[in-house]
């Protein structure tokens, strides 16, 4: 287990548990003094000069060696520990120039690097104790250099040996990733075939539900489930709620960072382009000593991405715009979708429940949809008949509703208030279906070659309401 979460420190940015630098500080103890006479004559200059006095007997400390109670090898050993020492703090290295290594400074991530003398000083290491570092060179382009701590400093074997141990450890399939080199006129793909999450599989026992996820790519056959649009560069992921759609989405990043450091993945079969950053906008929380507020939170970690996404980036969006009114983030949301989509162009998957979104991008040739398939049972007007069970099964299309009742029901609100809460969103629902006919309506008028039929159609469901 040591292992393995040595593998996942490098995932989260965090330094790693160990170092290969000895048996760390030694703890330097004074020598235990002697219990020698309790007395000692004091002579005073005063009149009374040439006259002792006895100072108040001392406390004496229970040692090892001086208590009976302890055995002959306790004795010894305190006797060693006590004896005076010249050491100082220092710590010990194993590292030598020319070794591999896996390093970072801080604020950067884990990089393979190499133990490399100074050019001017000829030293690989420098100062003592904590303060201890390291010379090293790191394997990117063009080569740098600088000094490392050696808490951040990890030999690279030693992280062979954790992908080694998680790659044979692994339950279910576990397949070697194919990285292919994109072109300047390709563009990146990513294709996940029964792909299943890296930290739950000892959780669920073997019954995790693997899924397929597949992103611009070309004539692609042989999927279970695939998506339509397999060429689309952004994946639009809907379902009700519970249904999966983060796992799914963490999944996908996960498995791109396992990939990449050379691990085994727990998949069928897994090809993708490199990626040079996966962004990332998932969960809901607030800033409240800096105050700032959900939504601000949310609008500052896109507009990161906005800015410093490239066609060779990985971006998992979870519910974006869920922190204001539902106008506001549904636009929010659609315009992030459409720049991702149509301008950026890199590989982009976003969850969302609002289904006005997923009506506007059906027949883009830049999204495709998918969504968390599940089974509905005594489906009807009345939410408490309804007996929803979630799949955990990623396929092609989008999913009519939320099923946030279900939810509601699920968290044991009280009925009397999912009934109410029920009739409000039939009404709201009512609304919207108006509001959209009604701009079909103009569509169609305005259309010099209109088609009756279809307004015969359209003036049918208005009639409906």
């Amino acid at each position: 287990m040591a292992k393995q979460r040595t593998l996942f420190s490098f995932f989260t940015k965090s330094p790693p548990l160990s170092t290969r630098s000895g048996s760390g500080p030694e703890i330097i103890t004074a020598p235990a003094k002697k219990a020698g006479n309790d007395r000692e004559v004091v002579k005073h200059s005063d009149s009374e000069a040439g006259k002792t006095r006895r100072s108040p007997p001392k406390k004496l400390r229970t040692t090892p060696s001086s208590s009976p109670f302890f055995t002959r090898e306790a004795k010894a050993a305190h006797k060693q520990a006590a004896s005076p020492r010249t050491t100082t703090l220092s710590q010990t290295c194993d590292f030598t120039p020319g070794d591999l290594v896996w390093a970072k400074m801080e604020g950067y991530p884990w990089w393979p690097s190499l133990v490399y003398n100074h050019p001017t000083t000829k030293e690989h290491l420098r100062g003592k104790g904590k303060s201890l570092r390291i010379h090293v060179q790191f394997f990117d382009q063009p080569p740098t250099r600088g000094w490392v701590s050696v808490k951040y400093v990890k030999m690279y074997t030693d992280v062979l040996l954790s992908l080694t141990h998680y790659s044979q450890s692994g339950e279910g399939p576990m397949c070697r990733p194919v990285v292919t080199l994109v072109s300047s006129e390709a563009r990146p793909f990513l294709e996940l075939r029964g792909s299943r999450h890296p930290c739950i599989l000892k959780t669920f026992l073997g019954d995790f539900i693997p899924n397929d996820v597949v992103i611009g790519c070309e004539d692609v056959e042989g999927l279970e489930n695939g998506h339509s649009n397999q060429q689309a560069s952004c994946l639009l992921v809907t379902g009700p709620n519970m249904g999966g759609k983060s796992t799914l989405m963490r999944q996908v990043g996960l498995l791109v960072i396992m990939a990449q450091l050379g691990c085994y993945v727990p998949a069928e079969s897994c090809k993708f382009n490199p990626v040079d950053r996966v962004f990332t906008r998932l969960g809901a929380s607030d800033r409240i000593m800096s105050g700032e507020s959900t939504f601000f939170v949310e609008l500052s970690e896109t507009s990161s991405i906005l800015q410093h996404a490239t066609r060779h980036s990985l971006v998992l969006l979870d519910e974006l715009g869920r922190g204001t009114a539902t106008y506001d983030g549904t636009a929010i949301a659609s315009a992030v979708v459409k720049e991702l989509a149509e301008n950026t162009k890199c590989r982009t998957l976003f969850s969302t429940h609002y289904h006005s979104l997923v009506e506007d991008f059906s027949h883009s040739s830049a999204v495709s949809l998918g969504h968390m398939a599940c089974m509905v049972e005594n489906e009807c007007e009345d939410p408490s008949q309804e007996t929803i069970t979630f799949l955990y099964k990623f396929i092609e299309g989008a999913c009519p509703k939320s099923y946030g009742f279900n939810a509601a029901r699920l968290a044991e609100i009280p009925e009397e208030i999912i009934q109410k809460g029920h009739k409000k969103a039939e009404e709201f629902e009512k609304t919207t279906i108006s509001l959209r006919l009604f701009k079909e309506i103009c569509f169609l008028v305005e259309d010099p070659n209109v088609n009756h039929l279809k307004l015969q159609r359209v003036l049918k469901k208005i009639a409906e309401l």
